[in-house]
This record gives C-alpha cells, structure tokens and sequence, in this order.
C-alpha cells in the first residue's frame, strides 16, 4: 500500500471515526457529570416520566413478563408515572411505543446478564439500569453521527463533511436529549434518521436491493417510534431526483422490492399491535388520550419558530443557515428543495397545532432535532456556494454565525436545569439570563422530621423522596426543608417551588403554606 492510499484511509475513516467515537464518549462523561449526586427517579432521573415510559418495556419483557403484580411496589409513581400499573388487572400500560426500548435491548441485556446481583437487584431500576439508558444514547449518537458522515461524503469533502456533523451535533439540541433527556426518543430517532438517509444514498447510487429493505427498516420503526415522521416517506421519491419522476416511481414499485417492504412494515408492526391488544383488548389503538392536534385551525406558528422558550429558531439559530440553505439546493436539485420545505412546514404545522405546542417541559422544539440530519444536506451547499466566491471575506464569513448560533445553543443547553421558567413562552429576560448567566449545576437535599416512605401526593426533588399521602387520619403532610444560606446559589434571582398533586374528591378543603425564614 503507497503513502497516497494510507493517507486516503486516514483522513476518510480513520480520522472521522476517531472524533465521532470522542466525541460520543465526551458526551457520554458530561451526562454523568450533570446527573452526579441525582437519583434516577427524580426529575432529571434518567427513569423519570416519558423515559421510563418508553423504557419500561424492557424490564416488562425480561424481567416481570409483563405481569404488573411483580413490578417493585409504587414503582410507577417513583418514575413519575411514565406507565401505569394495573395491579388488579396485572396490566401494565404505557402509552409510549416500543422502537426505542428495542434500540435500548442489546446495552439492557448485556448489563443485565452480567450484573453483580450479590451488590445490586436486577429489578430493572438499580443503579446499572440507569446506565442502560445513558450508554444507549451515546452508542446511538456516535453511529448516527458515522451513517450521516458516510450519506454527507456522497456532495462534499470529507472536512466540510465532518464539520456539517458537528455542527448538526453543537447547534440543534441533539446534545441535550443525548445527555441530559437520554431516554427520550430524539437521539434514537436521530440514528435511524441519519441511517436511513445512509442507505438510501447507497440505494440511488447502486440499486442494490438489501440497501432498498435497509432503509425501508430504518423508515419503518421510525414512523412506529413517531408517527410524524412519515413525512420523511417523500424522500425516496424527491431526494436528489436527476431522472424523470416515474422513472423513480418505477424503481421503488417494483414487486420484488414493495413486497418485501410491506412485509418488514408488518414485521415492525406486529410487536406494538400485539402490546396494544394485551393492554388495551384491541390490536389497533391510540394510546395517547386525551391528547391530539387540537389546534389545527388555529396552530401557534409563531411561538413553534420564534418563542424565546421553547421556540426553535431562539434555542437552535442554526435553523436560519439549514433554510438558507434551501436556494443553493433549489438551484441544484429543484425537486429536493420544494420537498424539504413541505417537510419543514408540515413539521412546523403539526408541532404547532398539537394541544401543547412546546411538548412539555422541553429544550426547544424538541421535534425538530432529527431533523437536523436531513437538512445538513442544504447547509452543506450553502457551505459549497460561499467558497466558490472569489472574495476572501464572503469565503470565510460563514463560520461566524455558525460558531456563534452553536455557541448560543450549547450555552442554552447547558443552563437549561430544569424548564422554562419565565412568566410565559415570551419572556425575554429569562432567556437573556439563560444565555448569559453563569450556569449553577445546584443539587437541594430536603431534611424531614421523619422518614419518608414513597406515596401518591410527592415532593419532587433531586435525591427521589416524596411525601406520604395524605388522609382523614394524616390532616398533616410531612415537614421538609433545606437550608437555602448554605449553598452556592445565593444571593439568587429566582427560586421557584411547584406541587404536584392529585386529589381523591372535586373540591378538597386544604391548605398549602409555603415558609421562607430569614
């Protein structure tokens, strides 16, 4: 082998390979750091509500077979009821799908076959369980990392290519749900994203059939994961189309290829129907009552793109150079363009129209982060239009904005403890003081006049007590405090106490009191 090739496999595999697998494992370390000293089961626990609600499948399977009797006790309300125990039926239910504890297995069995048992129970929740989810994460977002490097390498260099992955990583909130949120679905759905556009490159490239079912797989426990994301289902069709429309049509609707598709669609399937139909009695059911586009006439638009909380150009500005993007791509690909501006309106739509248009408690529109893969495509050609000017400053300004929208988003992650916690989603001074403040990584430990034993009525705190429920016998919760004069925050310019708590009658005679004591 001459120098020229080993230089070649240098800087084309080894050398990607080697920043994406450090920076999966800086990743990996900065989630432990920022989780030190938390329980799994408070807020920022990686089994906490929707986390424990897509996870809760694997202990289900492996561990209790599913009987919700074998279940630890008042294991549903520790993890902030992320799945309900119907103990009388010996149902358990959750209304979250199952792809991304299938993504989870292999890191949760190979944990769980080899764990110590005389130093931790293999009840699906000690200690190494929570590391099930945070290495799952890493693991994922380091491959989705290399499969959108090898779909990127298809247009550009290896360089820009490799910068376009780190920023994709920097400037949306991948880093956040990979780190901080780990059990959430957007680094999994980032990995069959990133997947998925890998091989249907290789597929438009070479026709090969096991790259057309590839990503067929990849499309299909995607939209299982989330079922929005069908609307990447108009890639095939429109993605870098160079022949003639039913050119392309002919080439995917060929019965030796949508045969087999249907079939690992139905494959994908039968596992969520067959949960359905132990849980709920049917085989198709939507377990998400209660909640829907309830704002379909009337979607909030403006707050989904510009809301300093939870808005999506504020806490990802790198969103502005993904659209500029979009003419370089209009003048090369036409067809390519008009389709990843229905994706980004049809997204912005439907994000805007659900009951709840910030999706909780998150960073950012949190919809949105798997979709950075896609239009890394358009940002990469905004990067090759720039370069080709003959003026140097025009050459080279781009990476201005582009460190200081990943700076930006970065410092925003990192300050983002809790959840947005202005006055409402426009409040301009909270987010001036997330961007700008010194980040404080604060953990409360609550002191009680007695034990604390788990029940419905809780105090959520970082260390996972909560308080004892309250009946005609008990007039009284429990006391809890912690002495605020001896952390490190004061003097403070917020402090905000919230109870969440769940009567048994309409109209409950009863008094919160809240004491701060100089």
């Amino acid at each position: 082998m001459d120098k020229l090739s080993t230089t070649r496999i240098f800087f084309q595999r080894v050398l990607p390979v080697t920043v994406f697998l450090v920076t999966a494992i800086t990743v990996y370390e900065v989630g432990l750091f920022r989780k030190t000293g938390t329980s799994g089961f408070s807020w920022r626990g990686t089994f906490h509500a929707d986390q424990a609600g897509y996870n809760v499948y694997l202990p289900a399977l492996f561990i209790y077979g599913f009987d919700a009797n074998k279940f630890p006790e008042k294991i549903d309300s520790l993890v902030g009821f992320g799945f309900n125990l119907d103990r009388g039926r010996g149902k358990l239910r959750t209304k979250y799908p199952y792809p991304v504890a299938l993504l989870q297995a292999p890191v949760f069995l190979a944990i769980h076959w080899t764990l110590d048992r005389s130093v931790y129970k293999a009840d699906g929740y000690s200690l190494p369980y929570q590391n099930v989810i945070r290495l799952s994460a890493a693991i994922y977002f380091f491959l989705g990392m290399l499969f959108l490097f090898g779909f990127l390498r298809r247009n550009f260099s290896v360089f820009l290519s490799l910068f376009l992955v780190i920023i994709v990583s920097a400037g949306t909130p991948l880093l956040y749900y990979t780190t901080d949120h780990a059990g959430m679905s957007h680094v999994y759905s980032f990995f069959l994203f990133s997947f998925f556009l890998y091989f249907l490159g290789k597929w438009l490239d070479e026709k090969k059939n096991f790259h057309f079912y590839l990503w067929i797989a990849a499309l299909s426990l995607s939209i299982f994961m989330r079922p929005t994301h069908a609307l990447i289902g108009l890639l095939p069709l429109f993605l870098e189309l160079k022949e003639p429309f039913k050119d392309r049509i002919h080439s995917i609707f060929k019965w030796k290829l949508i045969l087999p598709g249907i079939l690992i669609f139905i494959l994908f399937f039968v596992p969520q129907s067959i949960y359905w139909k132990y849980a709920w009695g049917n085989f198709f059911h939507y377990s998400y009552q209660g909640e829907s586009f309830l704002y379909w006439n009337h979607p909030s638009l403006i707050e989904v793109w510009f809301a300093p909380g939870m808005g999506l150009i504020p806490n990802s500005p790198v969103w502005i150079l993904f659209l500029a993007g979009l003419i370089p791509l209009y003048r090369k690909m036409k067809s390519t363009a008009i389709t990843f501006v229905f994706l980004f309106f049809a997204l912005s739509y439907l994000c805007a129209s659900w009951h709840v248009w910030a999706f909780g408690d998150s960073f950012g529109q949190r919809n949105f982060v798997e979709y950075g893969a896609i239009f890394a495509l358009p940002l990469g050609l905004l990067f090759t239009a720039v370069e080709t000017s003959k003026i140097f400053f025009i050459r080279h300004i781009l990476w201005v904005p582009i460190f200081i929208f990943c700076l930006i988003c970065m410092k925003l992650e990192w300050s983002y403890e809790i959840a947005w916690l202005g006055k409402d989603e426009w409040d301009t001074r909270e987010y001036a003081h997330l961007l700008f403040s010194k980040p404080h990584i604060q953990r409360f430990n609550f002191e009680s006049d007695e034990n604390l034993d788990p029940g419905r009525v809780k105090i959520e705190s970082p260390n996972g007590k909560y308080a004892l429920v309250l009946t005609n016998e008990r007039e009284y919760s429990k006391f809890y405090s912690f002495k605020m004069g001896e952390h490190e925050i004061f003097p403070f310019r917020k402090l905000r106490f919230s109870l969440d708590v769940k009567f048994s009658k309409p109209e409950p005679d009863c008094l919160f009191i809240l004491s701060v004591d100089s």
